[in-house]
């Protein structure tokens, strides 16, 4: 697995991320070990990774007890249980502790033959050293080539002090080599170009520094003759290394590594960056002598104009908002849309050109001949409107000069069985008389008689539209009399 670290640590927090691949199915042991080169400031953290083959799985092993990290004191003995699991059939178990789980060479074997159905030992910690130590369980199944799973547990501190001697505060408890104390760091604020650089190497636990190990590199070029090594014990080294020329601005790398006498090897790259005056006083500015940082003047502009943008605007927008009142004000909005208004009272003159063209003249008719047209063409379909006062005298004068009908005489009335009247001596008389004259009395004169009109038919499209036409002419025909009078 590669790490990439992204806090170094410098400023008290380390964050790596971790990322890896592989070919071989197996069960493999991640192990974290974080420690500032004392004694009591050490933490760790192990975790295991299956990969499971395509025709057999990988077996789960996971340490039940102890769960939590146990501290006991050397030649005491503790029970330690796991639980294995795997789609086959456990054959066995393996039993190891030690304080470098990363390194298979430095496991101490307890017991390599566990019965597959047995889940728990009882460990007796009289042959071990003080220290801080992790247990091992490695289970194995029955198939060809068998597949093997591990599981680890908490850190189990042995302490072998007396009651009377005292553990010393700066003791060196490592299980892997280290490189510490890094300066100057990532994070920290570099003017000075002749800079020194720091770092303390710690072997691991039981072992020395091997001398001839360290390599020291900055900015890729090896220095490692020109550092100065201050051993405070044959554990732990200081590296002190002063450039003799200026170093250049902007980051420089250093890389540092040695091994210790078990041929464990530990190696540390960092950053540090150089930054220039110019970069300084580009950072801050000063104002009536003094020296305020880029940052505040910023913030301090950004609320001014904030605090003037909201004084302004609204005087802004009353401006505008009075603007275009005095402008309605002056000219009335007209809507195009709307119909105009009501004409005026008072018509406006227009005047004409008293010189017609000859094109005109042409066209205008005469008063009798627009008489006259009105008479050829009269409305036949016409049967609702209301009659003309001249037509209705007319009609009236037909009525009274019709002679008024005289009652018929019978010349030979029909005989019959009426019996005859008696011949007296007056109807004698009467027969020799003259007839006597009856003056005429006037009638009154007697209502027309009313014609029923039959109902006319409907008219068809086109004889609706030779109406039309007829209507649109007598309205052209208006218009052009009333240009005339206008004239006249």
């Amino acid at each position: 697995m590669s790490p990439t670290i992204i806090e170094d640590g410098a400023s008290g927090n380390l964050t790596i991320k971790f990322k890896g691949s592989t070919n071989k199915a197996a069960s493999y042991l991640a192990h974290v070990l974080i420690h500032d080169g004392y004694s009591k400031n050490v933490r760790s953290q192990s975790w295991v990774i299956n990969v499971s083959p395509k025709e057999n799985d990988i077996p789960v092993v996971t340490i039940t007890n102890p769960i939590e990290s146990l501290r006991i004191d050397k030649g005491v003995t503790f029970k330690t249980s796991w639980e294995s699991t795997d789609l086959n059939q456990i054959v066995g178990h393996e039993l190891f502790i030690t304080n470098n789980p990363t390194n298979e060479d430095l496991w101490i074997e307890i017991d390599s033959k566990i019965p597959y159905n047995e889940n728990s030992y009882n460990l007796d910690t009289s042959n071990l050293n003080p220290g801080t130590y992790k247990l091992l369980v490695r289970s194995t199944d029955n198939q060809t080539p068998p597949a093997t799973g591990i599981g680890i547990s908490p850190e189990i501190v042995i302490s072998g002090v007396s009651e009377g001697e005292q553990k010393r505060d700066d003791e060196v408890v490592l299980a892997q080599p280290q490189v510490i104390n890094v300066s100057p760091s990532s994070t920290d604020e570099v003017t000075n170009r002749l800079v020194t650089v720091r770092a303390s190497l710690i072997a691991s636990q039981g072992t020395t520094i091997s001398d001839d190990s360290i390599s020291f590199k900055l900015n890729d070029k090896n220095l490692s003759k020109e550092i100065r090594i201050n051993k405070i014990n044959e554990t732990e080294y200081t590296i002190i290394y002063h450039p003799e020329e200026e170093l250049e601005y902007g980051i420089n790398k250093v890389e540092l590594s040695f091994k210790d006498k078990q041929g464990q090897q530990a190696s540390r790259v960092w950053n540090f960056v150089i930054k220039s005056d110019k970069d300084t006083d580009e950072e801050s500015f000063l104002l009536f002598g003094y020296e305020i940082p880029k940052n505040i003047v910023i913030i301090v502009g950004i609320g001014l104009i904030t605090v003037i943008l909201a004084l302004a605007i609204p005087f802004i927008i009353f401006t505008i908002w009075k603007g275009d009142k005095r402008r309605d004000d002056r000219e009335p909005f007209q809507n195009d849309k709307l119909p105009p208004s009501t004409p005026k009272d008072t018509p406006q003159y227009v005047g004409i050109d008293s010189k017609e063209p000859e094109f005109l003249k042409d066209k205008v008719k005469t008063k009798e001949e627009l008489n006259e047209e009105t008479k050829k063409e009269e409305d036949v379909w016409d049967m609702y409107s209301a009659p003309k006062p001249e037509d209705l005298e007319k009609d009236l004068k037909e009525v009274v000069e019709q002679p008024i009908p005289k009652p018929e005489t019978i010349e030979n009335p029909i005989q019959g069985n009426i019996p005859p009247e008696p011949i007296t001596q007056e109807s004698k008389t009467t027969e020799n008389l003259e007839p006597e004259v009856i003056p005429e009395i006037p009638l009154p004169p007697t209502q027309p008689e009313i014609v029923e009109i039959p109902e006319p038919e409907i008219p068809d499209a086109k004889e609706l539209q030779n109406i039309f036409d007829q209507i649109q002419q007598q309205k052209s025909e208006e218009e052009i009399n009333k240009t005339e009078v206008v004239k006249e």
